[in-house]
């Protein structure tokens, strides 16, 4: 029988991370109802139409329409799915493949009815956490969103975030509740990059804005495609830099001085944009050490600063301020969260310089940059020759 659907092996793939012992017979078959009962037998063939008519109606609809059309196990498959186990909706979808499966003279147990015990139902704890790294010096982090899994245990959502690439991971695992728990734990406790916790729908948020500015040559993860909808209601959700400004507010200047030194002590950025918009600057800096114009070291460091300052410029109009300000606020909350109150205030005032513009902007952008290019503008820090006397200091040419 020609059996095609787009929306059931989307379906499956997602049973298949929520039944992991059954997700290498699953994923093989790629969609295909024949091929995916005869890997998994009548009993496993239930529990996997069971889920889908729990969770996937639609698809559990078109799989068991499939299976009482093809003789064999496939049809005990239907036949062994529990009406208890299920919603009204999916009962009455089984209800209406059982009839037609009678009409063609297969014999259809009667439906039981399961006694109703008296006793309250084990409710397991909610499960919903995250937690997020620092950014590091690209201005990537990693994000972790740990919830509970509906066919059981735990699943966690592990999610590379680039400020300038967009989504560059997007992972889904399955395991137990203490496993995934202690998992971010031990995350928190790194001695480099550690994970501090942050509001799940926050973090959801920040996957959502990565996604939305996925460069154009990347592909979003394949993964991503299938639990996007799982992120599209945190569109409006404040994030974790947002959150912290409830909590400590801006900061006055002296506060904000403290960014220059954990810039210098590399604690924060320079998260620069790709190499090629830095190209042009090493160039020009290259070329002015390299020129055949005699003139004083003086005049030539005047030179090599000019060059950053006009890089500086250039990236504040290309959109590098404002992807600047808003790693200082995500910086600002991971140092709340470390209770360095101090440095999260620092962090705050650097968001707000760098989006008025203005000197401190200037200040804070060319400190970024000079964690890169401080080493090439530094060649042209040298002792005055020998031959240049100090009133020759307004003369660009060095005299012989």
């Amino acid at each position: 029988m020609m059996h095609s659907s787009f929306g059931l092996p989307d379906a499956l793939e997602r049973a298949a991370t929520e039944l992991p012992d059954m997700a290498d017979v699953i994923r093989p078959a790629n969609g295909d109802p024949v091929q995916l009962i005869a890997g998994l037998g009548p009993v496993s063939g239930t529990r996997v139409l069971e889920w889908l008519l729990q969770h996937e109606l639609d698809a559990g609809e078109e799989l068991a329409q499939a299976w009482a059309e093809t003789p064999g196990t496939s049809s005990e498959a239907v036949l062994q799915v529990s009406d208890g186990a299920l919603s009204k909706a999916g009962r009455k979808v089984l209800r209406r493949i059982r009839h037609r499966l009678r009409s063609t003279g297969v014999e259809v147990p009667e439906a039981k009815t399961e006694p109703v015990v008296s006793r309250l139902p084990s409710v397991e704890p909610t499960l919903d956490e995250a937690m997020i790294s620092p950014l590091d010096p690209s201005g990537t982090r990693v994000v972790y969103l740990v919830e509970a899994n509906p066919a059981g245990g735990a699943r966690m959502f592990e999610a590379m975030l680039s400020e300038h690439r967009g989504l560059l991971s997007f992972e889904v695992y399955s395991a137990s509740r203490g496993k995934l728990k202690r998992f971010l734990k031990d995350s928190s406790r790194r001695e480099r990059f550690s994970g501090v916790a942050a509001p799940p729908e926050s973090v959801r948020s920040l996957v959502l804005r990565a996604a939305g500015r996925q460069v154009e040559n990347r592909p979003l993860p394949a993964a991503y495609g299938q639990w996007r909808n799982r992120f599209a209601e945190a569109s409006d959700v404040p994030s974790p830099g947002a959150l912290v400004r409830d909590e400590l507010g801006s900061a006055d200047v002296e506060a904000g001085e403290a960014v220059f030194e954990l810039v210098r002590r590399r604690e924060l950025g320079p998260w620069l944009p790709e190499p090629e918009m830095l190209q042009e600057i090493a160039q020009s800096l290259d070329n002015l050490s390299q020129s055949s114009l005699v003139v004083s070291p003086r005049q030539k460091r005047e030179q090599a600063d000019e060059i950053v300052e006009r890089g500086v410029a250039e990236l504040a109009k290309s959109g590098f301020a404002g992807s600047t300000a808003w790693s200082f606020d995500e910086s600002a909350y991971v140092f709340w969260k470390q209770e360095r109150d101090s440095e999260a205030r620092a962090c705050l005032w650097a968001a707000d310089a760098v989006r008025e513009g203005g000197n401190d902007s200037k200040r804070l952008l060319r400190a970024l940059l000079d964690v890169v290019l401080g080493p090439l503008v530094e060649r042209f820090t040298v002792e005055p020759a020998p031959n240049e006397r100090p009133d020759d200091e307004g003369s660009l040419i060095v005299k012989p």
